[in-house]
């Protein structure tokens, strides 16, 4: 056995079951394992510190390396969306096409949160749903799974243990995300902690 198999077996053991939502617990969510919140309207921020979304998931879904001070967007190409959040974008087109998207289209996973840290399964959150910080220093904390949603990672190592049970991971972030939204009535979006530590 390798000294990384005796590790993620040993903390396999101590983490909970992640089959059951009410397995959740944090003191950064409620108590039901749902998050307390997300970055709201009113803050003046732009969403995922200002990235073009569009950009961005052009090239994670075509395969490109991102690199990531090129994919900024900008105050002169911004947009206050129905719900008051505030996106940046490269140029126009990227603008007015992320204005006439649809609903099923360019869409955000686990809010811009680091994806791990949302789904429960990070160890560095006690294996609770958090608002883990996310960022985009390489194409290694993007990604785009069957759901076509943009998932955002701290960093490689999180991403690589998310995609250790996908399938788990992936429902419990929806999950951790669609209950907030649900509370708040206003869409999950990540507009204060996406940054590289």
């Amino acid at each position: 056995m390798t000294l990384k198999f005796v590790f993620l077996l040993l903390l396999s053991s101590f983490a909970p079951s992640h089959s059951s939502h009410s397995a959740f617990s944090s003191s950064t969510g409620s108590p039901d394992g749902s998050l307390d919140s997300c970055s709201s309207p009113a803050n003046t921020s732009p969403v995922l510190s200002g990235i073009d979304i569009i950009s961005v998931y052009d090239l994670v879904s075509n395969g490109t390396v991102i690199i990531p001070s090129s994919r900024m967007g900008s105050a002169d190409f911004s947009y206050h969306d129905d719900e008051g959040f505030l996106w940046y974008f490269e140029n126009e087109a990227n603008m007015e096409k992320y204005k006439s998207k649809s609903d099923d289209e360019y869409m955000v996973g686990a809010g811009g949160y680091c994806a791990l840290a949302v789904s429960g399964a990070d160890p560095a959150c006690d294996y609770s749903v958090c608002q883990g910080p996310a960022c985009l220093d390489s194409s290694d904390t993007v990604a785009i799974y069957d759901d076509k949603k943009i998932y955002f990672f701290l960093g490689k190592g999180a991403r690589n243990i998310f995609e250790e049970d996908l399938d788990t991971n992936l429902e419990n972030a929806k999950w951790a995300v669609d209950e907030v939204e649900g509370k708040n009535e206003v869409s999950c979006f990540n507009s204060e902690i996406f940054r590289c530590q």
